[in-house]
């Protein structure tokens, strides 16, 4: 009531209130009057969330203005706010799996690049310079122009490995 008796609480919300056995001696718990000033105010429902011990409620509070009182509905939500604190965990877990995720790939293409810069790309053109100093030393026309086709491929070739290379840091 507006003098702040309790007449009727369902089973959860009787849970939650002190003296459950006389109803008129309910006292509200402490986080409860704000709402029901509230809703008698404004002549709409009001809904909180109350922790108790170990579970949680969800309360409201809705008023029955003609009469002057609230009726006051509580349900136990602990089930489904330990399951949200669980997804929330797994999220965190989830987004720190993908950071790692993310700084193994990035390793992982520092070294491909490394090894193509280190490796292929050294080698191939190790290839050319022979390439050309055998391109110099043949007096064969035909067999100098194949050469210098041989060339033209490795330098493409070096130029795409090392373009592959940037992109991949």
């Amino acid at each position: 009531t507006q003098k702040g008796d309790v007449l009727h609480a369902n089973r959860a919300a009787k849970a939650l209130m002190e003296n459950t056995e006389k109803p008129r001696n309910i006292s509200l718990p402490e986080g409860w009057v704000t709402p029901v000033e509230k809703s008698l105010a404004s002549e709409e429902l009001q809904h909180i969330e109350y922790e108790h011990g170990k579970s949680t409620f969800s309360v409201t509070f809705a008023p029955i203005v003609d009469s002057g009182y609230i009726n006051v509905y509580a349900h136990d939500i602990t089930r489904r706010k330990n399951t949200e604190r669980k997804i929330i965990e797994h999220q965190k877990k989830l987004r720190s799996l993908a950071r790692q995720l993310t700084k193994a790939e990035e390793r992982q293409r520092r070294r491909i690049a490394s090894g193509l810069h280190d490796n292929v790309v050294q080698n191939l053109a190790a290839v050319k310079i022979s390439a050309a100093m055998l391109r110099d030393t043949t007096e064969s026309n035909e067999i100098r122009n194949e050469i210098e086709g041989m060339i033209r491929v490795l330098d493409d070739t070096i130029y795409e490995t090392r373009t592959l290379t940037f992109e991949l840091c």
